[in-house]
């Protein structure tokens, strides 16, 4: 059997665990190992906060920028897509009928 040499093909693609397969001892190698490789979500969301809090923005600010900035993602990443549907329409639904506050006139961050 020949094997290719072209440049032009794509990388074999990894195989990747499905979570919900693992065993607890696994999934927590599995985290280790990848957390080793790169900073985890909530550790880049601590350093995005850090920076966030020298802002002026409140959180319904962040709130909004957040479900729209997933929706602009789901292009790159198409899993993000339903369930930014469903948060966009609770951002939505917010805004025009949770009247009592006017949400974007609270606090800011602390």
């Amino acid at each position: 059997m020949e094997t290719s040499d072209r440049s032009d093909e794509p990388p074999a693609r990894e195989i990747r665990p499905e979570p919900e397969k693992l065993n607890d001892a696994d999934l927590q190698a599995h985290v280790r190992e990848i957390d080793s490789k790169c900073k985890n979500p909530e550790l880049r969301t601590l350093e995005v906060y850090e920076y966030l809090k020298k802002s002026n923005f409140t959180t319904w600010d962040i709130c909004c920028f957040c479900v729209n900035w997933l929706g602009t993602m789901s292009i790159v990443w198409p899993w993000l897509l339903e369930p930014t549907k469903v948060l966009s329409g609770l951002v939505y639904r917010a805004h025009y009928f949770f009247n009592d506050k006017i949400l974007g006139e609270e606090s800011k961050l602390s």
